[in-house]
């Protein structure tokens, strides 16, 4: 045991000691050293690898919302109005009314309206101006003139909107007869972002709502998102309603009922001539 003991006690002298303190302490910084280098390395990559998955998801998300709403938009069954549309546009008369019809640009919102005088007297819906410091309209033509003036009936969601022109195409209002369910209608409106579409529909009753004191006019046909304000015209081609809301069916989720307010309504508001 003292022979093993004295074999293993090896002395070392101090710069043999120094020297093997010095190298063990290069040795360790050399490993320790490249093992940070290493995990640096390792995390710069996975840090890397993060950042291109969050991109990737990003773009996923991006993608798919385009395609639903793509989807949402050509997947409408109503969607067929563009044919009819365009079947109708061939009869002269109606491509006639059409030049009265205008878009109604509300700073973001859009709607429909049609014009009653040669010097620019235009009909739309209140809650398409609604706050709008600037509104504008544009005709088939091209033409686009600044409403100068917004007088609104907010009680039957009705206002005029006044611009400054001359020999405008109009609209005449039917004054004498009021429509009865069963009648047979014209719309001419800027419905899902397409413009002064041409549909037939039907005046299928009347209805109350709640706040209003006046009945309105239930109508069957193509009416959506942009079409307040667009004209409801009778067989000789006048107005008898105004487009402003829709109503769900209780009996069909998916189907539309449209609601107009009768003209007689706005004629009441109208100064006599």
């Amino acid at each position: 045991m003292d022979k093993d003991t004295q074999y293993w006690k090896v002395a070392l002298d101090k710069n043999a000691a120094e020297q093997v303190d010095t190298e063990l302490v290069e040795e360790l910084n050399e490993y320790y050293g490249d093992e940070e280098e290493a995990d640096d390395e390792k995390e710069s990559a996975f840090r890397a690898l993060v950042i291109k998955l969050i991109g990737l998801v990003t773009a996923c998300i991006f993608i798919l919302l385009i395609l639903a709403n793509w989807f949402k938009v050509f997947s409408l069954p109503p969607i067929d109005f563009l044919a009819k549309s365009r079947e109708l546009a061939k009869n002269p008369e109606f491509r006639e009314l059409r030049e009265s019809v205008v878009v109604v640009n509300a700073m973001g919102r859009q709607g429909t309206g049609f014009n009653i005088s040669p010097t620019g007297v235009i009909i739309t819906n209140h809650h398409v101006i609604r706050d709008s410091r600037i509104v504008y309209v544009n005709f088939i033509d091209g033409d686009i003139y600044h409403v100068k003036e917004i007088e609104s009936f907010p009680e039957i969601d009705i206002a005029i909107l006044k611009v400054e022109g001359e020999n405008i195409p109009i609209i005449e209002l039917e004054t004498e007869s009021n429509p009865q369910a069963g009648d047979e209608i014209l719309i001419i409106g800027n419905p899902l972002g397409f413009t002064r579409i041409i549909n037939k529909g039907q005046i299928t009753g009347t209805t109350s709502l709640k706040g209003w004191d006046r009945e309105v006019l239930m109508i069957e046909g193509a009416i959506h998102k942009g079409s307040s304000g667009s004209p409801v015209f009778n067989t000789e081609g006048k107005v008898v309603a105004v487009v402003f809301a829709t109503l769900r069916s209780a009996l069909d989720n998916d189907k539309a009922i449209g609601l107009a307010v009768p003209i007689k309504h706005l004629l009441e508001k109208l100064p006599a001539d």
